[in-house]
């Protein structure tokens, strides 16, 4: 049995990425925020929950947006692209594990 953890505590402690870490969820929407777009334009009582709590002010944003999440998705999803896993890192001695050859930039 294999068991796959997935999300920025994982990602954070996976070992070697370009260009660093990716950022736990009490910096995350910082850095986002730094990037300006949607982040920087949220209502500040909703930043300050990002901020405590990335998925509690995911909700809040949800209902404050009707649903309407998919710019800031997109935008959360541009930014975690940024990042590279190298070799060493968990994430890729996983994809090998199921045999599965990667290749680096």
């Amino acid at each position: 049995m294999k068991l796959i953890l997935l999300g920025a505590g994982a990602s954070y402690g996976s070992g070697p990425t370009e260009p660093y870490a990716p950022p736990l969820g009490n910096t995350l929407f910082n850095e986002l925020e730094k990037r300006g777009g949607i982040s920087a334009a949220v209502p500040d009582e909703i930043k300050e929950q990002f901020r405590s709590d990335f998925e509690k002010g995911m909700a809040a944003y949800t209902d404050f947006t009707n649903d309407n999440t998919i710019g800031f998705q997109r935008e959360l999803a541009h930014y975690l692209a940024s990042f590279s896993p190298l070799d060493g890192n968990t994430y890729v001695e996983l994809i090998r594990e199921f045999g599965i050859k990667t290749l680096y930039m």
